[in-house]
């Protein structure tokens, strides 16, 4: 909803997602329950994962106030 506000997605995009995640959570909710719960696989390579993180902006992800994180 943040990136709706901000205007980085419209209105449409913003349905569409939500439409999403209210599905794949109902499907999720019919599944025995299992560690973990979900899994996200990202199809890039670390450097441009970075990149995507600062360019986002948001200063606690960035790595240049919390070292740490980039080995996490």
């Amino acid at each position: 909803k943040e990136n709706n506000a901000e205007g980085n997605i419209s209105d449409t995009e913003l349905d569409v997602y939500l439409k999403l995640l209210d599905n794949m959570m109902s499907d999720l909710n019919r599944l025995p329950k299992k560690a973990p719960d979900l899994m996200v696989y990202s199809e890039t390579s670390f450097e441009t994962i970075l990149y995507r993180i600062k360019k986002r902006g948001r200063d606690y992800e960035q790595i240049d106030n919390n070292p740490e994180l980039k080995d996490y």
